[in-house]
């Protein structure tokens, strides 16, 4: 592409001449702005109301589904899954970082109960029991770890030993959608 800026947007989707098209006579162009921003259009000039700024062909539009499709095997990448580590430590983990929940029922209360918590919410824990989570909160003091399952906002509270790494496939499959494309837009 003639103008630097479009490089790492073009690259991003390999489809670099016709990314580059679609900008070569628009109003606008591809721009990082930096953080917390990041990358977006900035305008070339003046532009009149109800002008059309840029057309995009929908073959090269990066649609929430295409971000996921995308990005599975760019995460495979980056980190492969380990289904059979787990987490030792609290400061192992990130919050809003997407993890696992081991399966096996009495082992994760078993470790509930050896770290002090206590069985009033395990129907909750059940609940999530090999499912694909958010880590809401961390507590490094007891080693616990508060969680949600994209889409539901119930909380539930478990020794971060009783989680694993999300696989690639699993993590994008529970992304929200403007996470999807954040992703997607940042790599």
């Amino acid at each position: 592409p003639t103008n630097e800026k479009l490089q790492p947007v073009a690259a991003m989707v390999s489809l670099g001449p016709e990314v580059s098209a679609v900008f070569a006579d628009a109003a606008v162009e591809p721009h990082d702005f930096g953080p917390p921003l990041g990358l977006g259009l900035r305008a070339r000039r003046a532009v009149a109301a109800g002008e059309v700024v840029a057309s995009v062909p929908a073959r090269i539009v990066v649609t929430p589904s295409r971000a996921r499709t995308l990005l599975t095997p760019w995460l495979a990448e980056q980190a492969p899954a380990l289904r059979d580590e787990r987490f030792a430590k609290a400061a192992d983990l990130e919050v809003g970082q997407i993890v696992c929940v081991l399966h096996d029922e009495p082992e994760v209360l078993s470790v509930c109960r050896d770290c002090g918590i206590s069985p009033d919410n395990d129907d909750s824990r059940r609940a999530v029991l090999g499912k694909v989570l958010r880590i809401q909160e961390l507590d490094a003091s007891d080693g616990t770890a508060a969680l949600i399952r994209p889409g539901i906002d119930e909380e539930v509270w478990l020794p971060v030993s009783v989680l694993r790494p999300a696989a690639a496939d699993e993590a994008t499959a529970c992304l929200r959608i403007e996470d999807a494309l954040t992703l997607f837009v940042a790599h």
